[in-house]
């Protein structure tokens, strides 16, 4: 006797949800391809297309997360959990990322809509809209101050809207030395069988598990931004050999970028700033990781503000249509735009020695936190800017990473291209 359709819907949820629980267990959101996205940025995953199962979906899906697809329809529990076991780097990430949104305080505003939806609004304490006011009130302290070296920085008569903020915050994460150096065991295995591939096939398991490792860490082309997936590399090295690589573990970050070290910011724990060889050692496969220090650090100082001026000056500069149909030559329309970049180089440069700027119409202040704000955090703070510095006063070395200029360049692109072709995904 067949399935009735109930069950078989239900079977088709749970392998689709399964799917799901894959990619969210492994922290993996890369998946434009896989997964639709609404307005609001909500992921959903259309495995079944009017009841029938779409094998590619599922095939890519298998690919990316380094399993079968039978492991997948069979919602393999073992099988979702095998690179958790590998790896020690998964279970402290997950740790990692749970003490990062602790301390950013969404811990305390789910408590505030939890009371809230129990007790109602009397229920909470107006703390955080005081501080909101408190800072917008700093904020225009320090415009009023501004307008004396800059004016129409302030404007009583001019309503200010849209106003927010945003700060960053270190935390306290004591296994950051365990984090990093598991997260290298991911970094030197997936070199391994990057450059094993060089040489000779990988097996089954060693192919699927370099394809994870590639998800994951999000392993992209240096001149064309796809992720390179065992496929892909077999075919990308002729290319690569074609241009003087050797296939030598020392050419990796000369050939591909890690995307996952775009939002990984182990900076931002307390205990990283105080350990240069961690430092160190993270750079050395993140070179971008160098000025990310000194910019948190920096960050860490202040409150950066935002808000637009209803009828203000910034609204005044813009042209309108009239104004735009009344530049006929060539010439007129340059001079412009010339005199627009030189105005907004000017915000820029009193941005940085002020705190005040405008960028595309939006006024922005960075207000100092007091040191009750910082609450020590300044300590770290000049750590983790001197990590970023200069090297002869204690700052980290990056790695010297060949990259080819002007035609060269532009020739790796059409050779990588011709590799892909029109298929982004693949």
């Amino acid at each position: 006797m067949g399935k009735s359709k109930k069950k078989q819907k239900q079977e088709k949820a749970l392998i689709t949800e399964f799917v799901k629980d894959c990619f969210d267990h492994y922290c993996i959101s890369n998946t434009e391809n896989l997964f639709d996205y609404d307005e609001d940025g909500h992921r959903s995953l259309t495995l079944f297309e009017n009841g029938v199962l779409s094998e590619k979906k599922l095939n890519r899906a298998a690919k990316l997360l380094g399993m079968t697809a039978d492991e997948l329809l069979n919602c393999d529990k073992e099988a979702e959990k095998k690179w958790n076991q590998k790896y020690s780097f998964f279970a402290l990430y997950r740790k990692f990322i749970f003490c990062q949104i602790r301390s950013s305080g969404a811990g305390e505003v789910y408590k505030e809509r939890i009371l809230k939806a129990i007790f109602g609004d009397d229920a909470c304490n107006d703390s955080g809209k005081e501080k909101s006011e408190d800072i917008y009130k700093r904020m225009i302290d320090i415009l009023k101050t501004a307008n004396e070296k800059l004016p129409n920085s302030y404007n009583s008569k001019d309503e200010i809207i849209d106003f927010a903020y945003e700060t960053v915050q270190f935390f306290s994460f004591p296994q950051i030395g365990e984090l990093i150096g598991s997260f290298f065991d991911l970094v030197n295995r997936s070199k391994e069988l990057f450059f094993k591939s060089w040489d000779e096939d990988l097996s089954e398991e060693e192919i699927k598990e370099y394809n994870f490792l590639a998800t994951f860490l999000g392993i992209v082309d240096n001149y064309v931004p796809h992720n390179i997936y065992y496929d892909n590399l077999k075919n990308l090295i002729p290319v690569y050999r074609k241009e003087g690589f050797k296939g030598k573990k020392e050419e990796f970050l000369s050939i591909i970028h890690m995307k996952f070290c775009y939002d990984f910011t182990p900076w931002s724990c307390r205990e990283f700033t105080e350990n240069f060889d961690i430092a160190q050692l993270y750079a050395s496969i993140y070179p971008n990781a160098k000025s990310c220090m000194f910019n948190f650090g920096s960050s860490v100082k202040y409150y950066d503000c935002r808000f637009r001026w209803l009828n203000g000056e910034s609204e005044k500069q813009a042209m309108d249509k009239e104004e735009t149909n009344q530049i006929v030559d060539m010439q007129s329309f340059l001079d412009q735009i010339d005199a627009e970049i030189e105005r907004d180089m000017a915000y820029i440069n009193f941005f940085e020695q002020n705190g005040v700027g405008t960028v595309l119409g939006w006024v922005k202040v960075r207000v100092p936190k007091t040191k009750e704000e910082l609450n020590g955090d300044e300590v770290y703070a000049e750590k983790l800017i001197r990590l970023g510095g200069v090297v002869s006063k204690g700052g980290i070395r990056i790695p010297i990473i060949k990259r080819k200029i002007e035609q060269e360049g532009v020739n790796s692109i059409f050779n990588r291209l011709s590799v892909w072709g029109e298929k982004f995904y693949e």
